[in-house]
């Protein structure tokens, strides 16, 4: 009854709008909305000056940026880290970054993995732009998102990018500078693997990701747009 009254009312509120707008189009796609009261516009952050875009770092810098859940997948990332050799994981370090019902479980899983070496838990920071700066990927394995504003700052500073294929993600990531990753450990170590073995992050890879942001993403494109 309640779930019914719900739907009712939410389809008087949508007779009443001129059109709605969504983050993504496949927020739209997803709609029952009629296309002439839908559209999309991307989500923006406000750009930061004396962006100054790096070579890839030795070893490559990985880090996630996101609440420490099991919805976002850091464990997934470390269970992928503890099946890699002594060589590749010496070509590359992981920063993790934020806090969570699951920092105490994540940070013991790094110790009895023996990855201390490897993998750097800040907790939460306030200073996420800055430490963005010295890395060169950026790594996402959620279960869902919708357009998430943490890849958006990632390309913002011209980081490489590793996410799953959910929501409105395949829309922020082009082959020119990311790919798409799965929750399977064994998977993501392939391609953590790979990505360091065959060089694949370079500085025009990077540099292409800091220009899809500044050419869809930044806040003065989405003000422009809704204007």
């Amino acid at each position: 009854f309640l779930k019914k009254r719900a739907y009712r009312k939410c389809d008087e509120a949508m007779a009443l709008v001129d059109k709605v707008v969504y983050l993504s189009e496949h927020a739209v796609n997803a709609s029952l909305l009629p296309p002439t009261k839908k559209t999309y516009i991307f989500n923006g952050v406000e750009d930061i000056v004396d962006v100054s875009i790096k070579p890839p770092s030795a070893p490559l810098q990985f880090v996630i940026v996101a609440s420490v859940t099991y919805h976002k997948g850091q464990l997934n990332i470390v269970e992928a880290l503890s099946l890699l050799g002594p060589d590749t994981l010496s070509k590359l370090h992981l920063t993790i970054v934020g806090g969570g019902n699951e920092f105490g479980q994540c940070k013991q899983l790094v110790k009895d993995k023996a990855l201390e070496h490897v993998v750097t838990m800040t907790g939460r920071r306030n200073d996420v732009a800055d430490i963005l700066k010295g890395m060169d990927v950026f790594i996402l394995p959620s279960i869902s998102e919708g357009m998430p504003m943490s890849i958006l700052e990632a390309m913002r500073q011209g980081l490489y990018i590793l996410a799953t294929e959910v929501g409105g993600i395949p829309e922020m990531i082009e082959e020119e500078y990311g790919e798409f990753i799965t929750r399977e450990p064994k998977e993501m170590a392939e391609i953590i693997k790979r990505i360091v073995s065959e060089n694949i992050v370079t500085l025009d890879k990077k540099r292409k990701s800091r220009a899809r942001f500044e050419k869809d993403f930044t806040l003065r494109k989405m003000i422009e747009r809704y204007s």
